[in-house]
């Protein structure tokens, strides 16, 4: 039998860790009948020798001992059309950044689908790892019902964009440059990123939000990062927008995903203490990015009075400027009105 010839025959050593042995019985056994249908054999002498492949593709059926060397020569064909063998550690790898992949793909978290399935890209691409094993096919899936999830919601972003009133800007911006992102993880689909990225930066009006998405999205990858020393970095970035952008949305959208990645982060901290951010107008904070209505002005500058319609700031620079508050962003205005004090 094969399983003894593969246990006790020094000529198949080579291919005793290889191949899975199993034996079927076929009296009174009610799957030999469904077995037999699907992978017929030519005669009925015994024994009956099958090579199924992992995807269940027959590679070889046939009646009879095969004689001298016959059966290595069959053996080494098989292991020629079974694709790749992973080792135990490749293996167990797999099937954990596969499992996980797809957990956040069912979840529409496409940016963190992305990242976990990047992983195989050390075993070769997670497109075709040249394996029939169930996590390699499943690698494949993934990686196709990911391309169409961000192919999907990238169209929809950049039409909402090019629409003359857009509502909500940052959360679209914030889809196109996670989508980015994700292309650039995969070698197949780089060309699309910079595509991608041009295709955006020709969009007129939107240079402030992309910046401020572009840099959430940052903060966002080190966050999924399956590297300790990368995710360590998630802080930092969230608390670099929370400063650069105060008063706007993106602030507010960074607090909320730094509270749940870093409750006690310094920054969240102060804001609850009082000592950042705070609504009288001698306690305001220094600086802080000004943004126009139609998104083509902003300045870094610090708030000084507020009067007949009109703001009175101090650039970095040292220069005193007057904007007519109508102008500004309705996250400027805001702000402006819950900072208003009588007589400033």
């Amino acid at each position: 039998m094969l399983l003894d010839r593969l246990q006790n025959d020094r000529s198949l050593a080579a291919f005793a860790g290889q191949f899975v042995s199993l034996k079927i019985v076929t009296d009174n056994n009610p799957d030999w009948a469904a077995w037999s249908r699907k992978y017929p054999m030519k005669g009925n002498s015994i024994p009956q020798l099958y090579v199924v492949r992992a995807d269940g593709q027959q590679l070889y059926g046939g009646a009879g001992s095969l004689p001298g060397d016959a059966l290595p020569q069959m053996l080494s064909a098989s292991i020629n059309l079974a694709g790749r063998v992973f080792n135990s550690d490749q293996a167990r790898f797999l099937g954990q950044a596969v499992e996980a992949a797809s957990e956040a793909l069912a979840k529409e978290q496409l940016l963190n689908a992305g990242v976990l399935l990047s992983q195989l890209n050390s075993l070769g691409s997670p497109a075709d790892l040249n394996s029939y094993a169930a996590p390699a096919m499943r690698s494949k899936e993934i990686f196709n019902e990911l391309k169409i999830a961000l192919d999907g919601q990238v169209a929809n972003a950049m039409s909402a964009l090019s629409a003359e009133k857009v509502n909500d800007p940052l959360a679209h911006a914030l889809v196109i440059f996670e989508t980015e992102s994700v292309f650039r993880l995969f070698q197949a689909w780089r060309n699309e990123a910079v595509t991608l990225k041009r295709a955006a930066q020709k969009l007129q009006g939107n240079q402030l939000v992309f910046e401020q998405a572009e840099s959430i999205v940052k903060a966002r990858l080190a966050a999924v990062s399956p590297v300790s020393r990368v995710r360590n970095r998630a802080e930092s970035l969230y608390t670099t927008v929370i400063r650069k952008y105060e008063g706007t949305e993106a602030e507010a959208l960074a607090r909320e995903e730094l509270k749940r990645l870093a409750p006690e982060s310094k920054i969240l901290q102060m804001a609850d203490g009082g000592d950042e951010g705070s609504s009288d107008a001698g306690d305001l904070p220094k600086y802080r990015l000004w943004t126009a209505k139609s998104g083509n002005f902003t300045t870094n500058a610090k708030y000084l009075k507020q009067s007949n319609g009109r703001v009175q700031l101090l650039k970095s620079t040292g220069e005193t400027v007057i904007v007519e508050i109508q102008m500004l962003s309705e996250a400027d205005q805001t702000y402006l009105k819950k900072i208003s004090v009588p007589g400033t």
